[in-house]
């Protein structure tokens, strides 16, 4: 059974919020599905409606999560809808580098050239709990640019 180290939390697809549960096999990610995204094409009044749909998703989906508890990374997995699965043998490199203001971003590549962006608010979320999870997950293949 695989132990979790953490959860943290970033900013999804257009601004909604993204769980990263952080287990010493594998990596969690918890964010609303993609078919919120729908809403910004019909401008400003579309873009928050597509945002308060992706909020009560990720509140359902933050439920679900709480209702496993400390389970495996592979069991919050099935649990969760939508919940995505990445085992830290697949990823490549993870880099924590600063943006504007008190912008963080977290840049994830994988073994196959797959790259994706986290971002966070460090008054939100704090940068040292970052890199004290993911460099005890990842070690030499985390990086901390800050």
């Amino acid at each position: 059974m695989s132990a979790r180290l953490g959860t943290l939390q970033f900013i999804g697809n257009a601004g909604s919020p993204l769980d990263f549960h952080v287990f010493d096999d594998a990596i969690v990610v918890v964010e609303a599905g993609r078919r919120t995204n729908t809403g910004l094409a019909f401008g400003a009044i579309g873009g928050a409606i597509a945002v308060t749909t992706a909020n009560r998703q990720v509140k359902a989906r933050r439920a679900q999560a709480d209702a496993v508890g400390n389970a495996s990374a592979a069991a919050l997995a099935d649990a969760v809808d939508g919940a995505q699965l990445t085992p830290l043998d697949d990823i490549a490199e993870a880099r924590l580098q600063k943006a504007l203001a008190k912008g963080r971003k977290l840049k994830v590549r994988t073994r196959d050239g797959t790259s994706r962006t986290f971002r966070f608010a460090s008054n939100r979320q704090d940068p040292g709990e970052v890199g004290r999870v993911l460099g005890a997950a990842l070690g030499d293949r985390f990086v901390n640019e800050l």
